[in-house]
């Protein structure tokens, strides 16, 4: 398979995707392209219900949502909800809290940096 060549993601969530945790809520990720660096990703992620206290962003992420709802927070109070539909950016650095209480898909496209991927390979 050509990783170069333009996939047709499903809403359902296409082919199989893999389980991301162990502990917590169930959640599964596939990844439909990643750039040579790795600092570019593109896929399907999914999850039970579960919340997030703030915490800074170490990537920009796009994120459309295709099932369920959830609101995003700055941890201050500023609050927002995005249903299947919507669409949210987050830029790098922002302080986010995640709450969701129903399943939740969403595509996302992200970019690291450099020294955000070496760190997140680090900790694997």
């Amino acid at each position: 398979e050509d990783p170069a060549a333009l996939k047709i993601i499903l809403p359902d969530g296409g082919d199989a995707v893999s389980d991301v945790e162990a502990t917590g809520p169930a959640q599964h990720e596939h990844s439909y392209y990643v750039d040579s660096s790795g600092q570019f990703m593109v896929g399907l992620w999914d999850s039970e219900p579960f919340e997030r206290p703030a915490q800074a962003l170490d990537r920009c992420e796009l994120m459309c949502f295709l099932d369920g709802s959830v609101t995003l927070g700055d941890g201050s109070g500023n609050e927002q909800t995005f249903s299947a539909g919507d669409v949210a950016f987050v830029p790098e650095g922002a302080q986010l809290t995640w709450t969701s209480t129903e399943f939740v898909r969403k595509f996302y496209c992200i970019f690291q940096r450099a020294e955000s991927v070496a760190a997140s390979t680090a900790a694997e």
